[in-house]
C-alpha cells in the first residue's frame, strides 16, 4: 500500500534528540493572490484516517478586520508548516496542513484581534464539487486513473500521488451523476483502495489498509 512520509535533514533528526525549538508558520492564500502570513496565538491539527476529510483544526490567531476578511475568503487556502527552528532565521519545515476554514468559519461575524479558526482539509471542498452533468467512466481503465481525473478534473493543479499498482479496472463503462465524492468511493470499494489529501495537499491514492497488514512503526527498548 506505501507509507508515505516527508523527507527531513539529518540536522533536523539530530536536533530532535536534545532540547529544541520548534516553530509553526501558518499561511492563508486567496484564489488568485499572495500568501498572507498568519499570527498564530495556538491551536491544533488532527488527523482520523477513518474519515473522508482527514484532517481538522482549531487555529487561534491574531487578525485585523482586513485580514479576517481573507481568511474567510471562500477559497482561501490555509497552509500550516510545522519543524525545527535552529537560529531565529533558520528552520526546517515539513506541512501538517493544507486546506480551508470550514463553512462554519466563514460563517462566523467578522472579527478582529484574537480569532477562532476551525479548518478542514480538501476533502470538504471536494465533497462540494458536485458533477454538474452525467459522466461517462470508461470501461479498460484502471480505477486509479479515474479517481485521480475526478479530482483533477475538480480541482485543476492538484498533485497526485499514487502509492499502488493494484485496484484493478473498470470492467465495462459506468456513468456517474451527482456526488462526486459517491463516486470516487465507489472506486474504491470495488477496486480496495482508499484515496485523501495529505498534509501538503497532495491527492494520495493507496491500497486500503487492512487489519492484518505489518505495522507502519516498530518500537523497541
Amino acid at each position: 500500500g506505501g507509507v508515505l512520509v516527508f523527507p527531513v535533514s539529518p540536522r533536523f533528526l539530530d536536533a530532535l534528540q536534545r532540547p529544541h525549538r520548534v516553530e509553526t508558520v501558518v499561511t492563508a492564500t486567496p484564489p488568485g493572490g499572495d500568501p498572507m502570513p498568519v499570527r498564530l496565538k495556538g491551536g491544533s491539527i488532527t488527523v482520523d484516517s477513518g474519515s473522508r476529510i482527514r484532517r481538522r483544526g482549531s487555529l487561534r490567531v491574531l487578525a485585523s478586520r482586513a485580514e479576517w476578511d481573507v481568511l474567510s475568503t471562500d477559497g482561501c487556502l490555509i497552509e500550516v508548516r510545522h519543524g525545527v527552528q535552529f537560529a531565529p532565521a533558520e528552520s526546517e519545515l515539513v506541512p501538517v496542513f493544507t486546506g480551508e476554514v470550514s463553512s462554519a468559519g466563514r460563517a462566523l461575524a467578522p472579527s478582529s484581534g484574537e480569532v477562532s479558526l476551525p479548518l478542514q482539509d480538501l476533502g470538504g471542498w471536494l465533497a462540494r464539487a458536485e458533477l454538474l452533468t452525467p459522466q461517462t467512466l470508461l470501461g479498460g481503465v484502471r480505477r486509479v486513473g479515474h479517481i485521480g481525473s475526478l479530482v483533477t478534473a475538480a480541482r485543476p493543479g492538484t498533485t497526485l500521488l499514487s502509492l499502488t499498482s493494484q485496484g484493478g479496472v473498470l470492467a465495462t463503462d459506468v456513468v456517474v451523476d451527482g456526488s462526486r465524492v459517491r463516486a470516487i468511493e465507489s472506486l474504491e470499494t470495488d477496486g480496495q483502495l482508499e484515496s485523501y489529501f495529505d498534509g501538503a495537499g497532495t491527492y494520495v491514492i493507496r491500497r486500503a489498509r487492512a487489519l492484518n497488514d505489518p505495522p507502519v512503526f516498530t518500537l523497541r527498548q
